[in-house]
């Protein structure tokens, strides 16, 4: 986060270009490594914050430098030192062979050297070059230049690497010390209650209960950038002195919410700078919460099931709707994969409830127990049929091959649609031979998966908060959310129940509640004391496949394809 923003300041600040006439020279000495002098550095721009330089020589990021300045000219010559730090770096595109450093130098007080070498260095300037350099100084706009797109790449790859590898966590975190402010507030849009609601914060003050809350909607209904500054005798905005606010959007450029910084530690109003990294700021967030409210858009004229599958706004759940709401007519057969507690017998549910079938018969078959297999498969021919509806079979993968071929003559003579429950893959047993071919290209003629919950990060505490509303108004208590350890102990729960086992826990917090306003998540985490002595990077990889892997995948699938990376490694 810090070097992306660095380098974006960097871009965008304007410095005093250097040319050979100027006669300014450097030399450059690094205090962290006692590399000794480099007398081979070209200042190519400088200002009061940072400057940059190029040479052929190879300076890591990070390193502290004293850079000598000194100049040649007949009169008034200046010579002194000035500290940094290695922050940027690129190809230079004009010099061939040499890089371009950037050094973030030490902060400057208003009696430094530096400010009265500038001073001098803008005296020599002609009135026209003097009125040009000003008005780039001033512009808010950074006009992109023909020889800048090595620059320009450089500050996008420094960007894509920060957010790709922080988390959105994280992220936030950084924005208080990057900005210079005291908090950050991050609100997105809940469509459950209608109304925006703190998602993220860095203080226990929620700036929507106080008198900023009609800022911040505009911000939100407009779509535009607020910069505020409030004196201290303005007691109606509480703790709030300055305030910066940008709108959030999803992939569909859809505002979904609001990023807002609070409270320089200097006690000055944001900058025009600062502005415009809110707006980078912005567009980083919205990658990390691209899938929310993407808005895909349904019928919703048919029967109104309620499911936590298609809870909330979020990418996953609207795509189960939708994929639903597309075949819930089709009279194919339709197989459906997920672990325990994916709500896959809702989804069966909703198929027929919604569809064209809804006025006709619907068959239960339940393969769940070893009882119920034989008590099936004994009563076989006293079964009865329909000539029209759906039968649901749940958990066909628990089959035997005799058991399998007797239910495929079965089904084959049914003039009834098949929805098939499995929280087992049963296609790579079809490959293998362990499950009849015939019976599965039968009941697979449309396949949908559904996701593990753990591998929905971006959509679980949006689903949290509306089935804690909805378990909240069962009892008529106070809506109310969750507090900063609950929220990060649903995101790093890994839900092996998934959808039926959140649910569970979210109603079982609610009453050990008691219409509290604390609500505490108590998840049984399972942990090894074993850590691995060697090979810690491949123990901590197969650690994290273990942890987010898909449960209904056929294990054997995972074990032939990682035999097969692992046999490549040894013979490569």
């Amino acid at each position: 986060m810090k070097n992306s923003l660095l380098n974006y300041q960097f871009f965008k600040s304007y410095r005093l270009p250097l040319e050979s006439n100027d006669k300014v020279f450097a030399d450059i000495f690094s205090t962290t490594f006692n590399s000794g002098a480099c007398r081979q550095i070209e200042i190519e721009s400088i200002n009061l914050s940072g400057l940059n330089f190029t040479s052929k020589s190879y300076f890591p990021h990070g390193e502290d430098v004293e850079i000598q300045i000194f100049t040649k000219r007949l009169f008034n010559n200046w010579d002194f030192t000035l500290k940094g730090k290695i922050v940027r770096s690129f190809i230079s595109e004009s010099k061939k062979g040499e890089i371009v450093y950037g050094v973030l130098l030490e902060r400057q007080n208003k009696d430094s050297v530096l400010n009265y070498f500038l001073k001098d260095f803008l005296n020599r300037y002609s009135e026209f070059k003097l009125i040009q350099n000003i008005q780039m100084a001033c512009s808010l706009s950074r006009n992109v230049e023909a020889g800048e797109s090595v620059e320009l790449f450089s500050l996008f790859n420094s960007i894509i690497q920060d957010f790709q590898n922080l988390t959105l966590e994280n992220f936030l975190q950084d924005l208080q010390a990057s900005f210079r402010c005291e908090n950050y507030h991050l609100f997105l849009f809940n469509h459950s209650k209608n109304k925006l609601v703190s998602y993220r914060s860095s203080c226990e003050e929620n700036l929507l209960k106080t008198e900023m809350i009609n800022n911040i909607y505009m911000i939100y209904e407009n779509g535009v950038i607020s910069n505020l500054s409030f004196k201290e005798n303005e007691k109606s905005i509480n703790k709030t002195k300055t305030f910066l606010g940008y709108p959030v959007y999803n992939s569909k450029r859809n505002i979904v919410g609001v990023i807002a910084l609070t409270n320089t530690l200097n006690g000055s109003s944001f900058s025009a700078f600062q502005e415009s990294c809110i707006r980078l700021i912005s567009q980083i967030i919205s990658y990390h919460i691209k899938d929310f409210a993407t808005n895909i858009n349904f019928d919703i004229s048919q029967k109104e099931i309620r499911s936590d599958l298609f809870i909330g706004q979020n990418r996953t759940s609207l795509e189960i709707k939708n994929s639903a709401d597309l075949l819930r007519n089709v009279t194919k057969n339709i197989f459906i994969l997920g672990e325990q507690g994916s709500r896959k017998h809702e989804l069966a549910n909703y198929l027929h409830e919604t569809g064209k079938f809804k006025s006709d018969h619907i068959k239960q078959i339940n393969f769940t127990t070893k009882e119920k297999i034989d008590e099936f498969f004994k009563n076989i021919d006293n079964n009865e049929l329909f000539d029209k509806g759906t039968i649901i079979i749940n958990e066909v993968g628990n089959l035997n091959h005799s058991q399998q071929i007797k239910l495929y003559d079965f089904l084959k003579n049914l003039n009834m649609r098949v929805i098939s429950l499995s929280s087992k893959e049963i296609y790579f047993r079809v490959k293998n031979g362990e499950f009849s071919k015939k019976l599965y290209f039968f009941i697979a003629d449309i396949y949908i998966h559904i996701p593990p919950l753990r591998n929905r990060k971006n959509d679980i505490l949006e689903i949290s908060d509306i089935i804690l509303n909805e378990e909240q108004e069962k009892r008529g208590f106070a809506v109310s959310s969750f507090n900063e350890i609950a929220t990060r102990n649903i995101l790093e729960y890994n839900w092996p129940g998934n959808l039926t086992e959140l649910r569970n826990e979210i109603k079982k917090s609610v009453i050990r509640s008691n219409g509290k306003e604390t609500l505490e998540m108590n998840l049984k985490r399972h942990t090894s004391d074993y850590k691995a002595q060697k090979n810690k990077l491949l123990f901590n990889l197969l650690k994290s496949i273990v942890k987010h892997s898909d449960k209904s995948i056929d294990y054997k699938a995972h074990s032939e394809t990682l035999n097969y990376y692992i046999r490549g490694k040894k013979s490569a």
